[in-house]
């Protein structure tokens, strides 16, 4: 068993395949285990999320379930980001350990939420699909496969309901190791990306990449190389 996790939580409508590249150039002492929304992949036959706080609960299960007293971080993107933020909360609740590091990824502090009458959710299918094709990340075959459209565009609404229904809480700020990556050119993001300096209370780490929402998935080396960075100096720490 390796000695160190790598949580890793998707974006909206995407599946733990996105992180398969991650693991050839993941530390070797480190686990990659990406997580699987319900209603796709190994969880299809699975209900969806009730809300971001109900993913979230599920997140720390899964975490019981898996880490066997090791150190570990979370990583994700979008509505990933948003599910990671909510775990922390959920980690405390539940007694257990912090992780060692947090990455999020691809979103501004949980406070800045789309007024209802911007909530993409509700579009059509049509103005819905532009919108997602406007932010990036979907091939050019998966638009024009009218049969895969009808099977992920629901799903990827659903995934749009959570974030644009959440409601955050005011809490106090958090005492967490946290690094915040963003595209410098994602024009989807409301507010300031360094408004996560009122999130947590201790040193906010900010690494901006050149590139749209979906930058995480052509930085690969360069992020996962920030993430063994950390794993070395986490291993230096506890030999010393």
């Amino acid at each position: 068993m390796k000695p160190f996790v790598l949580y890793c939580l998707p974006h909206a409508g995407g599946s733990s395949y996105l992180f398969n590249s991650w693991i050839k150039v993941l530390d070797k002492e480190i686990e990659c285990m990406p997580f699987e929304y319900p209603g796709r992949g190994k969880m299809l036959s699975k209900s969806p999320y009730a809300d971001i706080q109900n993913a979230s609960m599920d997140v720390v299960e899964q975490i019981k379930h898996t880490l066997h007293g090791r150190d570990y971080a979370l990583f994700g993107h979008s509505m990933g980001a948003l599910i990671a933020y909510e775990t922390l909360d959920q980690i405390k609740k539940a007694g257990m350990n912090q992780p060692v590091h947090v990455y999020l990824s691809g979103k501004t502090a949980p406070f800045h939420i789309r007024e209802p009458g911007a909530q993409r959710y509700k579009l059509s299918d049509e103005l819905f699909l532009q919108e997602i094709v406007q932010l990036g990340g979907l091939p050019d075959e998966f638009v024009q496969n009218r049969e895969l459209l009808d099977y992920f565009l629901p799903i990827i609404r659903d995934d749009f309901r959570l974030v644009e229904t959440y409601k955050y809480q005011v809490r106090e700020p958090i005492e967490q190791e946290v690094s915040i990556l963003y595209g410098s050119k994602d024009s989807s993001m409301i507010g300031s990306i360094e408004d996560w300096n009122r999130i947590f209370s201790s040193t906010v780490n900010y690494y901006a990449f050149n590139g749209g929402h979906f930058f995480y998935q052509d930085y690969v080396e360069e992020i996962v190389g920030i993430i063994n960075q950390m794993f070395r100096a986490l291993s230096i720490q506890n030999f010393s």
